[in-house]
């Protein structure tokens, strides 16, 4: 996954780079079709934001927080965009539950023995 990390009003530090990559790496083992994210990360008047937006197959999703610690911010933000996904997959997964050949045999002969 492509990670694009840009500051503004703020210097990017390693520190803050890194501790990016290291949140949402979990995210690529977790998901695998994800293409790229991109993360902006602002500063105005003691107020840290942090701005994550998630590109994938058939997936775009983005997450704010604000807080007054950076590190705060990547963190929160990434933990809503986790929830976000679980919550995408869960209801794919729900929508596109298939029955097998067999259950839909023996629904058919319990019906048909009442």
């Amino acid at each position: 996954m492509e990670i694009i990390v840009s500051a503004r009003h703020m210097d990017l530090t390693p520190a803050l780079r890194e501790s990016v990559e290291s949140h949402l790496n979990g995210m690529k083992v977790s998901y695998p079709k994800l293409n790229k994210a991109e993360v902006v990360l602002s500063s105005n008047k003691g107020h840290c934001k942090c701005e994550i937006i998630l590109h994938g197959n058939k997936v775009n999703l983005d997450a704010h927080a604000e807080t007054e610690d950076m590190y705060k911010s990547i963190a929160l933000a990434s933990e809503r965009l986790d929830r976000q996904l679980e919550k995408r997959v869960e209801t794919f997964h729900h929508n596109h539950k298939a029955k097998h050949l067999g259950e839909i045999e023996a629904e058919t002969t319990s019906v048909e023995a009442d």
